[in-house]
């Protein structure tokens, strides 16, 4: 029987074509409402998840002042008695937490002070104290928190008669009062209550913070429910707390001001959603999980979900979200008509394809056979044609592939040797080119070694023949200056070679983040005024407070960019930013971004793609009179190390711009760390209690030492310049004094000169600073100082001083004592059998260190532990832990 072969090649196909066509508009009807419950229960899992971070968000600030409050008080920050200074503390709060609307705090003795932010955005000072006689007067306040006009005076006001204030003493913590309507704004507010009880365990007073709940409405209202979809906040009772309609959350009868409870609102959804639950569930309270439900209003389908939201505080709210689903069927709908026209036009489209087709497949099918014929008698020249069918499509390329194959050999090996040719060419440049980068290396190199060294050597000839060394002092400064020239380049060459070799590697350790950040931008703002130039150091007030980080090189870093955004910046500015990406960060991560931008003399885009590559120096060639070219190179593969790109922008003539991001894992153990010796972890000291005053204008830097130190059971007094130190000095006669050098109304040096002069010849006084300079060290020293410490200050460093002029002995965590046979000590060797390696580490000679502790360990087994700390720090090319291990021997035997 014979059969068409048009219709062998259409019917089939367009069967095919059909089934899939009516198979996909069945799973398209089927799957359609499946799609809208993900899709509804998607979106309201994500409103969920983003009201209740914005709940806790918003509602956790009230507290966290309070506890700000709390702690300033135990600490005696904070005097209750002196109503002057609680004034300008609240003032000062209110502008940092934007969200609270009232600070506020009473005593026991019946005083209060509070301050307000008014929906104008000015401020109002309430206050009933002795001074008032006990009236309560409510003050207008300047943009500086200066009282300007008394509005109004009511007499016999008594905070403790207050529901606020019998609410925290009853709860003895931190609560909310109940949902009331704030009495300036007419608007829904709530009150964070917190006791305050003094040192001995007494009840003082309690501190308030108020937050304004329309902007929860507000929030709500941003939120994308759908199109007509709803979210609002309850109580267990009904009453209403928030809403994304316009509706008004009370209502006002007279002079009196109501709640609107949730059954007498008029939005018609919200009343229909609130009449479903109470006919599902009866009562409110019986909610303890998240629900997921739906019901129908005017034969419509609703999605609902409803969740309560606790706190450790008392709260106990009902989330609401509601959303039809009409806002999602008409997409889907209009989705599955097009997913039909589409198939049908498919079907449209096969039928004509298969019509030709049958054509072109006859055709070709005797012009195949007659190519193959002439193939087959050597004429490599003839081509092979197909036609439509796949399989003589195949077998015509194989025929087509072979020929071109034999006619190409000839011309591919031709190729391929062009081809190797140009690769050995380019190979050769390359190789020219690193010749060209090593010798040009080792010229600078071998110029920037002699230079200092001709310094150095030649004050060193001239202070030998001299009789009278005092009129060298010059000198000694060159050399100084010549002598830290020399290590910057030998610490980047060993840097780079430990990167290449990678060996180098990252050590994080906990840090203090705040006084870490303030040490660098003090180091780099002596930088600045000696050149003349303003360094604007802009740290994020969400900074955490302790990170884990490799705090050597991170410091290595940010001084190195900030150090080259001062050299190129002849006049204007140089900002430090630091700022917290909180989409980034957790409660166990956190994202920080560093950024250093300059008014300097910017760069070209060509400079831009080189300054990354070792022995690269761009700018003119007085600004590139110093340095290897290794430093933004060493920078760029530290950070790359952290996990991140330094990022540059530069317009020539104008300015450039430096950051990078780094995410690093919180830490609280940074003050537990921080009091750790090679002995053990320090937990006090025996002996009498002594006080400390230390002496800083940045509140942080006084911070993070008290915070160390008190847990040890030292009594720290703080000062913020020279005058005020010396005043809290004569008032509580301290054991002992920590003072910044350079500070406002009275510096360091003058404080010192003070205290020698008419106080005490024997008090301890370290000084402390970012300016580390030889001439620093010594003025330091000439004004009366004992010890002198660099910023940001080595906490080890500073509990072996404290021991050392203290004359305390510490007392240590307990351990378990290792198996008495395998435990050995740290002996050190005598001072005269370290001259040789201490002169080795001076000038980094790491070969001879490692022959010198080799010697020293073949020469007495004691010193074996000793001796392999030095090898194993060695090894890695870390000669400033060295000096650190010989500095522990100085100490220990002074």
């Amino acid at each position: 029987m014979k059969v068409n072969l048009r219709f062998v090649l259409i019917v089939p196909f367009a069967l095919q074509v059909f089934a899939v066509v009516g198979l996909t508009g069945w799973l398209s009807l089927r799957n359609g409402q499946k799609a809208v419950n993900d899709v509804a229960a998607q979106l309201q899992s994500e409103l969920a998840k983003r009201i209740e971070q914005q709940l806790d968000t918003y509602l956790s600030m009230p507290h966290l002042v309070n506890k700000i409050n709390r702690e300033a008080v135990s600490l005696d920050l904070l005097n209750l008695e002196d109503i002057p200074s609680l004034e300008r503390y609240f003032f000062s709060q209110m502008q940092q937490f934007e969200t609270v609307s009232y600070i506020s705090l009473g005593t026991e003795q019946g005083e209060y002070v509070g301050v307000q932010r008014k929906a104008d955005r000015s401020f109002v000072l309430e206050v009933s104290d002795r001074r008032t006689d006990y009236h309560f007067e409510t003050w207008t306040l300047d943009g500086e928190g200066q009282r300007l006009e008394r509005v109004s005076s009511v007499p016999n006001y008594d905070p403790r008669k207050r529901e606020w204030y019998k609410t925290a003493y009853r709860a003895g913590k931190g609560v909310w009062t109940e949902i009331y309507t704030f009495f300036a704004t007419q608007e829904l507010a709530l009150t964070a209550d917190l006791p305050l009880y003094n040192r001995q365990g007494e009840f003082i007073g309690v501190t308030a913070a108020d937050l304004i709940l329309t902007h929860i409405s507000d929030f709500l209202e941003s939120l994308e429910i759908g199109k007509t979809g709803q979210a609002f906040i309850i109580e267990r009772s009904g009453q209403l707390v928030a809403t994304s309609t316009n509706e008004k959350l009370f209502r006002q009868e007279g002079e009196e001001i109501q709640r609107l409870n949730v059954v007498e609102s008029t939005d018609p959804l919200t009343q229909e959603t609130v009449q479903y639950l109470f006919n599902h569930f009866t009562d409110l309270k019986q909610i303890q999980n998240l629900e997921q439900l739906d019901f129908e209003r005017e034969d419509q389908r609703q999605f609902l979900q409803v969740f309560p939201y606790q706190d450790e505080f008392g709260l106990d709210w009902l989330i609401v979200i509601v959303v039809p689903e009409a806002d999602f069927m008409a997409q889907i709908d209009a989705s599955r008509r097009n997913t039909i026209l589409l198939c049908l036009g498919a079907l449209g489209i096969a039928i004509v394809l298969g019509w030709y087709t049958s054509y072109w497949i006859a055709q070709p099918i005797l012009k195949l056979a007659q190519s193959s014929e002439e193939m087959s008698e050597g004429n490599l020249e003839q081509q092979v044609s197909g036609g439509s069918f796949a399989e003589l499509k195949t077998l015509a390329r194989a025929f087509n592939r072979m020929a071109a194959e034999l006619r190409t050999s000839f011309s591919q090996l031709e190729q391929r040797v062009e081809e190797r040719t140009l690769e050995l060419s380019q190979a050769k440049e390359a190789a020219d080119s690193a010749n060209g980068a090593k010798s040009e290396f080792l010229a600078n190199m071998s110029h920037e070694l002699r230079t200092p060294l001709n310094g150095i050597l030649g004050y060193a000839q001239i202070m030998h023949r001299a009789t009278d060394l005092n009129q060298h002092r010059k000198g000694v400064d060159v050399i100084e200056q010549a002598g830290s020239h020399l290590l910057t380049l030998i610490n980047d060459i060993l840097d780079l070679a430990k990167i290449e070799a990678r060996k180098m590697e990252l050590f994080p350790k906990d840090l203090h983040l705040p006084s870490f950040l303030v040490g660098v931008a003090e180091i780099a703002r002596v930088r600045a005024d000696n050149k003349g130039i303003t360094l604007q150091f802009l740290p994020d007030e969400n900074l955490p407070t302790g990170v884990k980080t490799d705090e050597k090189r991170l410091r290595q870093v940010l001084l190195n960019l900030l150090g080259n955004a001062i050299k190129f910046t002849d006049q204007g500015q140089v900002s430090f930013s630091v700022v917290c990406s909180p989409e980034e960060s957790s409660q166990i991560t956190t994202t920080l971004r560093f950024e250093i931008e300059d008014t300097g003399v910017g760069m070209s885009p060509e400079q831009v793609n080189k300054i990354f590559l070792p022995f690269e120096q761009v700018g003119s060639s007085s600004r590139r009179s110093q340095g290897t070219g290794l430093g933004l190179t060493i920078c760029s593969q530290i950070v790359e190390m952290m996990g991140s790109t330094i990022q540059v922008e530069s317009r020539l003539g104008i300015g450039s711009k430096f950051w990078f991001e780094v995410t690093l894992p919180r830490s609280e153990e940074w003050i537990a760390s921080a009091a750790n010796l090679q002995q053990g972890k320090i937990l006090g000291y025996s002996g009498e209690p002594k006080t400390i005053l230390i002496v800083d204008d940045h509140q942080v830097n006084r911070m993070v030492v008290a915070e160390v130190l008190t847990p040890l059971g030292f009594r720290m007094l703080e000062a913020s310049n020279g005058r005020e130190g010396l005043e809290r000095l004569q008032q509580e006669k301290p054991d002992l004094v920590i003072t910044d050098i350079v500070m406002p109304e009275m510096d360091g040096y003058t404080l010192a000169g003070c205290v020698r002069e008419s106080y005490s010849k024997e008090l301890p006084i370290i000084a402390a600073s970012a300016s580390v300079s030889l001439a620093d060290r010594s003025l330091a020293i000439a004004a009366g100082c004992n010890e002198f410490l660099e910023k940001p200050i080595d906490l080890e460093q500073l509990l072996i001083r404290l021991q050392q002029y203290l004359q305390l002995t510490w007392i240590y965590e307990k351990k378990s004592e290792p198996d008495s046979s395998i435990q050995q000590d740290l002996i050190f060797p005598t001072e005269e059998e370290l001259s040789a390696l201490w002169d080795a580490t001076k000038i980094g000679d790491i070969e001879a260190i490692e022959q010198e502790a080799q010697r020293l360990n073949a020469k007495d087994a004691r010193y074996r532990v000793f001796c392999d700390r030095i090898l194993a720090l060695a090894a890695e090319f870390d000669e400033i832990g060295i000096k650190t291990l010989l500095d522990t021997k100085s100490h220990t035997t002074q």
